[in-house]
């Protein structure tokens, strides 16, 4: 059998393939990223995670594909939905006794027979130097769809949590734990396969020419768009891996506030706060300061009824107000020994703080204290991702996603500042309403910066020879 040809047999099996996930991506192109694309050819094609393989058993059988991503425990979204699947890899090839060779060997010649090129660019040059080589299509679809980012849609493995958002559709099998894909027949899922053709493939357009409200095919990459694609720079976040480090985050803040060319900047965000609903900004002076990692004790008395305790992130004051920050990125409220045996209950770092700057602002009658009687306001800074659930009232939440609109619209006080810049585009990661979100972003950085890069070294090479 000639391995660089399609299996042409009749296939009425399911896969849901997990996409955006793992540490592969961290310094790797995913390979899934061809399957939000049409290749130049107009036809599509498509990467099985997480290696592009799958076993015998599942053989001429698959016929449908579910591009899924992680939302919750027990949910995946669904963002793109293939039909009309035939195999291009042949799980015959992937034995012991075959050299990894031959499999690469197969891909190489099925990709110069369809000459497979994204934005012109060949899809072996695009992954050259990424780890996994021998895999690089698994199949090849009639139609791929992409869900409208307006119409979300969720699967619910066999669960009780909620999505709370986009249509959803419930189906009794459990989610698979490690493995990035997990397969759905008729024979076996009778009624979890009849849910998914129901609720899902169903819903798709009869073609592409069929207007539809909550799905459009995916589309070819735009040549033009790559040529003017902002690429990315790495800087010092990126380099030293600090792009989820709160105190990293903390530390830039406190110094970027710090600074007389940006007081304005700060006094004019923290004036405009609102949380959707209600006004939760405070006036600030100028002449404001900062102190990182307060401790939050002092000359205050540890009680029972009020405990204190910590170092608080970030304290902001000027001559009428006192501001706390709580900078969360990845991590949530956290508690001490002495919280969990209170008799109220819940006492975590955040009433602690709290008790410590009621006392400053309204119990300390020492002299040299200079924050008697100032307005008080407490903050939690938070990924879009990890919105922290907190149970006191005191404090409100200010999302990465506010701070950083907040900061493109006044790009021009800063854009000159290369250490600003840096902090300004490191927030963009946090932005996103889910974690693997951030994943897909950097996908789509990386393969554009690729194709970008490929583009101007044969352009080079071009220019040499001529």
């Amino acid at each position: 059998m000639e391995q660089n040809k399609c299996i042409a047999q009749p296939k009425e099996g399911i896969v849901l393939n997990r996409m955006y996930a793992g540490e592969y991506l961290s310094s790797n192109l995913g390979h899934e990223v061809i399957n939000m694309y049409r290749a130049d050819n107009d036809n599509f094609y498509l990467y099985l995670n997480s290696h592009g393989n799958f076993a015998k058993s599942h053989k001429g059988k698959i016929g449908y594909m579910l591009l899924v991503k992680y939302h919750s425990e027990g949910i995946v979204e669904v963002v793109g939905a293939a039909t009309g699947l035939t195999d291009v890899f042949d799980p015959e090839t992937d034995t012991r006794e075959k050299e990894m060779w031959e499999i690469l060997e197969s891909q190489q010649k099925y990709i110069e027979n369809e000459n497979i090129t994204f934005g012109t660019e060949n899809i072996l040059d695009i992954f050259d130097g990424s780890d996994y080589q021998n895999v690089f299509i698994t199949f090849k679809a009639e139609m791929v769809w992409r869900r409208k980012s307006n119409q979300r849609l969720f699967i619910h493995f066999n669960t009780s949590e909620d999505s709370n958002c986009g249509t959803k559709v419930y189906i009794n099998k459990k989610q698979a734990k490690t493995s990035l894909k997990q397969y759905i027949y008729k024979e076996t899922d009778k009624d979890d396969y009849t849910t998914l053709m129901q609720n899902v493939f169903s819903t798709l357009p009869k073609n592409e020419k069929t207007k539809s409200d909550t799905w459009e095919v995916v589309s070819k990459v735009d040549k033009e768009n790559i040529v003017n694609h902002l690429v990315h720079k790495a800087s010092l976040f990126d380099i030293c891996q600090i792009q989820y480090n709160e105190s990293s985050f903390s530390n830039a803040l406190a110094y970027f506030m710090q600074q007389d060319a940006y007081k304005k900047l700060w006094t004019t965000f923290f004036a405009q706060l609102y949380d959707g609903k209600d006004y939760i900004g405070t006036k600030l002076d100028a002449h404001f300061r900062v102190v990182r990692e307060e401790e939050a004790t002092g000359k205050a008395i540890y009680s029972k009824d009020k405990p204190i305790g910590g170092r608080i992130d970030l304290c902001i004051r000027d001559n009428t107000t006192l501001i706390m920050i709580e900078n969360k990125i990845k991590s949530d409220i956290n508690t001490i020994d002495s919280d969990k045996k209170n008799d109220n209950g819940q006492i975590n770092q955040l009433n602690r703080y709290w008790n410590y700057a009621k006392w400053l602002t309204e119990e300390n009658n020492d002299e040299d204290n200079k924050d008697r009687n100032k307005t008080l306001k407490a903050y939690i800074l938070a990924p879009d991702y990890n919105i922290p659930k907190i149970d006191n009232k005191n404090w409100r939440i200010i999302k990465y996603s506010d701070l950083y609109s907040f900061l493109q619209t006044c790009k021009s006080i800063f854009e000159n500042d290369i250490n600003f810049m840096a902090f300004f585009e490191a927030l963009k990661r946090h932005t996103f309403s889910n974690i693997n979100d951030i994943l897909y972003y950097e996908m789509q950085e990386k393969f554009f910066n690729r194709i970008k890069d490929l583009n101007k070294k044969y352009k080079i090479q071009s220019n040499l020879k001529s």
